[in-house]
């Protein structure tokens, strides 16, 4: 935003606005000071409230002498600013992704997600906002990849990615508000671009573990088991798999359709899933589809597939309580529920079925997602799949007689043979033989055959 005083019409000053395509114009009076005075009390308005500010401030029909006079504001710190900004975005994200916001901003203000922890001297809460350069951010990331998470392991890669994910967003609504005017966050991924990738660890359960652990969900209730075999049969995300209504399930096509995600917080609305590839339909496993079945007839409570007696969806940490039990039952060892989807994933895999096929049950957002998580299950070529390539054995047979006679003739010409001969006509004879197989695409052989270098 521009501001200059100018006088336009003697003897009245004027204040002249430019920002961005838009040109405003304010008349003052003969008093230059007092335009000036103005200008300069615009400027502090833009820098702490934005274009709101000063349309507000324009909109005034008197000015009051006492407020040209007032100093610039102080600029909210990041923690001010921060508080504020969460306070906006529960009608503006999803719930996932205001946690996600919560989290991080935490550590950007204090450097630790942990209360009872004192804040960390190059946490960024303290500071005004516009003295947050990128220098400083840099250096804030440089101390988090040097912090240990409550596992004892360095940050890794993408939860930094977050951080910064969370700091650019907020530096973007700041710069709307008009609080500052540059984004500290840009080029910043190539100082974490190396650190440590985090990954989940896979534990899929093998199909006899699976199996005691679906009956040790029949003997522990008729939903628990069809929640448990939901997870097992679709490979499908627990938040899909709790977000499933009555009106998903095709049992006339043996169809399942994932289009909403509900958080397992047991806070927040149902939400399209995690990606656009994520919308998708499973096929209807044919023991699911008898338990469903069977759920639906004698527990049916509304709209959704899983709910509790009121019909409401189905208290995720409820379920929680009696998976880790049916487990112990079972006699496993005790996973996340997220162990299912790879039990999913990795039987198919390992057993052949096509990848393309098993990346979109899964809801992957592209082919190499799949592969990158689950190489190791993917079986390696079967000798049977390249042999079919060969040519048919009577050709096989002809073609080594061939080298074999060309190989030996080679040998007699260069003396290395001895006596034993191979007359030409033999080698003819095989020639058109292949000739034949080949439609007549086997060049004719050379008078002479030359020495290979």
């Amino acid at each position: 935003m521009k501001v200059n005083v100018r006088m336009l019409r003697p003897p009245n000053y004027y204040v002249l606005i430019r920002h961005r395509d838009t040109k405003t114009v304010k008349r003052i009076g003969p008093d230059e000071q007092k335009a000036l005075n103005f200008a300069k009390q615009i400027q502090n308005v833009y820098e702490l409230l934005g274009e709101e500010g000063v349309r507000q401030l324009l909109a005034k029909d008197t000015i009051e002498s006492t407020a040209l006079v007032s100093t610039k504001p102080a600029v909210l710190t990041l923690a001010e600013y921060s508080e504020r900004w969460l306070g906006q975005l529960p009608d503006a994200v999803e719930y996932t992704t205001l946690k996600c916001y919560q989290l991080n901003v935490k550590y950007l203000v204090a450097g630790t997600a942990n209360a009872d922890e004192e804040p960390d001297e190059l946490a960024l809460g303290k500071l005004p906002l516009n003295e947050i350069t990128h220098a400083r951010m840099k250096a804030f990331i440089m101390n988090m990849l040097k912090k240990q998470t409550r596992r004892h392991k360095t940050f890794g890669k993408h939860s930094i990615r977050l951080m910064v994910a969370t700091a650019r967003a907020l530096f973007n609504d700041a710069i709307r508000d008009g609080i500052v005017v540059s984004n500290p966050t840009s080029g910043l991924s190539k100082f974490y671009r190396k650190a440590r990738v985090e990954r989940e660890e896979i534990q899929p359960f093998t199909l006899e573990e699976m199996h005691r652990v679906e009956c040790a969900a029949a003997q522990e209730s008729l939903q628990t088991y069809a929640v448990v075999m939901t997870m097992s049969r679709t490979g499908a995300r627990i938040g899909e798999v709790f977000g499933l209504q009555w009106k998903d399930i095709n049992f006339q096509r043996n169809v399942i359709s994932i289009s909403r995600n509900l958080p397992t917080s047991g806070n927040g609305d149902p939400s399209e899933p995690k990606t656009r590839t994520s919308i998708r339909s499973i096929p209807l496993n044919s023991e699911l589809r008898s338990g469903l079945l069977v759920l639906k007839k004698h527990h049916h409570r509304g709209l959704w597939v899983f709910s509790d007696s009121k019909g409401n969806p189905l208290d995720y940490s409820v379920f929680l309580n009696k998976w880790h039990a049916i487990q112990k039952a079972a006699n496993v060892e005790v996973r996340n529920p997220h162990q299912t989807r790879h039990f999913f994933a990795t039987e198919l895999l390992s057993r052949g079925e096509n990848l393309i096929e098993v990346s979109r049950m899964l809801g992957h957002a592209s082919i190499a997602i799949t592969v990158d998580v689950y190489a190791k299950w993917i079986p390696p070529a079967r000798q049977a799949v390249v042999d079919i390539l060969n040519k048919p054995a009577e050709t096989q047979q002809a073609v080594a007689g061939l080298l074999s006679k060309r190989i030996r003739k080679r040998a007699e010409k260069s003396g290395k043979l001895g006596p034993q001969a191979v007359e030409s006509n033999e080698i003819n004879m095989v020639e058109k033989t292949l000739n034949q197989k080949a439609g007549g695409s086997i060049p004719p052989r050379p008078t002479s055959i030359k020495s290979e270098t």
